[in-house]
């Protein structure tokens, strides 16, 4: 009995492997398997196909029956059926998000049940929902996500990663107006909200207005009638950027003011001036 092959694996998707086997004297060989749910097998002029039926091992005999000059033998050929690697995909393999907002990504061709995690809980923790992947930030930071496949009768476990960046968010500064206009000498204030780090302010022209700030209360005084632009900064954290709104101040004239040491007088001639 000769076989062209003494061992040999099927991995699924792959469902069938064949070889060749032949007797001496002419006879035709016949084919077994030791475990018909694992892998069957089946010959046809000197060609054995052996089709995968579940994960595991099986042991293919190859029979020559006893011809006039040769007695009858037989050989084996060990079968693998193996699991097919997990064909688990990801829309994407990185992104970036901006604190304080979520990200999500799908999952495509996974078998078995999935489920996700996070490398670094302190900057995102991820769910899964279906085949879609959310991702919530903690804080700005790098993790890695990874969505794991458990897999099922044809496919082995598998996962797949995904690099996700969380960055700083815009500062969340707000004004309480965003223009007004005060009177030459007086003054005005508006307030600043929701500004993330130390708060500084300035007066694009001091000839115009100067500015204070005491705690999230700007003051500007006029100095000259005129425009000019205040800007308030706020310069972050570790989880917003620097950011500035701007407030446009116009600065009013005021009403002038006449004085006189009199106000009525008498010219009596030969005087002829007063």
């Amino acid at each position: 009995t000769t076989v062209s092959k003494t061992s040999m694996t099927i991995t699924y998707p792959t469902t069938t492997g064949t070889f060749t086997a032949s007797c001496s004297g002419g006879a035709s060989p016949t084919v077994s398997s030791n475990a018909t749910g694992t892998a069957t097998v089946s010959i046809s002029s000197g060609t054995a196909t052996v089709t995968w039926k579940a994960a595991g091992s099986a042991t293919i005999t190859v029979s020559c029956a006893a011809t006039t000059n040769y007695n009858a033998s037989s050989k084996t050929v060990a079968v693998t059926i193996a699991k097919g690697a997990n064909p688990i995909s990801l829309s994407a393999s990185s992104g970036t998000i901006t604190y304080p907002n979520s990200g999500t990504f799908t999952v495509s061709g996974a078998q078995g049940t999935l489920s996700v995690s996070s490398g670094t809980t302190s900057v995102a923790t991820a769910s899964v929902s279906g085949t879609t992947v959310t991702m919530t930030s903690v804080k700005p930071g790098s993790s890695t996500i990874t969505v794991t496949a458990a897999g099922n009768s044809y496919y082995l476990s598998g996962s797949k990663t995904y690099a996700l960046t969380v960055s700083k968010g815009a500062n969340p500064i707000t004004l309480s107006a965003s223009s007004g206009s005060i009177n030459y000498n007086g003054t005005g204030t508006f307030t600043v909200s929701g500004a993330a780090g130390t708060l500084s302010v300035s007066s694009a022209s001091t000839t115009i207005a100067t500015v204070s700030l005491s705690n999230t209360t700007v003051t500007m005084t006029g100095k000259q009638a005129g425009s000019t632009t205040i800007t308030v900064t706020a310069a972050g954290n570790d989880y917003y950027n620097s950011g500035s709104k701007n407030y446009s101040l116009t600065v009013n004239k005021i009403a002038g003011a006449t004085t006189v040491s009199k106000t009525s007088m008498t010219i009596t001639y030969p005087t002829t001036t007063g």
